[in-house]
């Protein structure tokens, strides 16, 4: 891949290309801007594949390179410290949104989903609002009502679907698979063993880990890493009296 890291930082953009090194294909190209303007000149001259931006920087917020480009056919992936432009970051049409310090696993995810995106240059026609979701099963493929999923919780390797007035469904697919397979519907990954619907979150309970009480009485953890970015979720999907 051909990746450009915008970030007024040094530190922040040689440590970035450190963690993609280490952790993700080596064999990517990486380039550097400081700014957005230098980043808007390179890419008028250069194809990219994957932006790593920075919110805040001295000269220009991130946002503006959206501004300053027409129909970009690069992924956007924001690195911030800031966790209040995750609402506009997604709907300005970021693959994913990494907190500093950025965690390797979430990078290595961020990067996963970025690929898939350019190994399928040629698509079907995408079905406007996504309703169904198929799995798969021993006698053939359910198709399941994604507003009546509640939470997803993985074992290893197999998923298990919790909905509205239905049987817990365990299926022989990661979760990651079904993060992917849900993101923009309303869904977060709080845990590395647990996905929810946040139409379904009854509670936020504090405390020193944080937890959601869901609509089926199950209290799920939040990691600490997520904890932050979840109540933002929470905070502008519902609003906070």
């Amino acid at each position: 891949m051909h990746i450009l890291i915008v970030d007024d930082e040094e530190a922040a953009r040689v440590g970035l290309e450190k963690l993609l090194i280490r952790f993700t294909d080596n064999k990517s190209v990486i380039e550097m801007a400081s700014n957005v303007n230098e980043a808007v000149q390179m890419i008028e001259k250069k194809n990219f594949n994957l932006v790593f931006l920075d919110v805040q920087m001295a000269g220009g917020n991130g946002f503006t390179l959206f501004d300053k480009l027409q129909t970009p056919s690069f992924s956007v992936v924001f690195t911030t410290a800031h966790v209040e432009y995750a609402i506009q970051a997604f709907k300005a049409g970021a693959v994913d949104y990494l907190l500093k310090p950025i965690d390797p696993d979430a990078l290595i995810d961020a990067v996963a989903k970025v690929k898939k995106i350019h190994q399928n240059e040629v698509r079907l026609p995408e079905i406007a609002v996504k309703t169904k979701i198929g799995v798969p099963l021993s006698s053939g493929i359910r198709f399941i009502n994604i507003d009546q999923i509640i939470r997803l919780e993985s074992s290893r390797n197999y998923t298990t679907i919790f909905m509205v007035n239905e049987k817990p469904l365990l299926v022989t697919k990661s979760l990651k698979e079904f993060e992917e397979a849900l993101s923009n519907q309303g869904f977060v990954r709080v845990h590395n063993s647990h996905v929810v619907n946040l139409a379904f979150v009854k509670e936020y309970q504090r405390n020193t880990q944080g937890m959601l009480l869901m609509e089926d009485d199950f209290q799920v953890p939040i990691s600490r890493i997520q904890k932050e970015l979840v109540k933002t979720l929470l905070a502008n999907q519902f609003g906070i009296i």
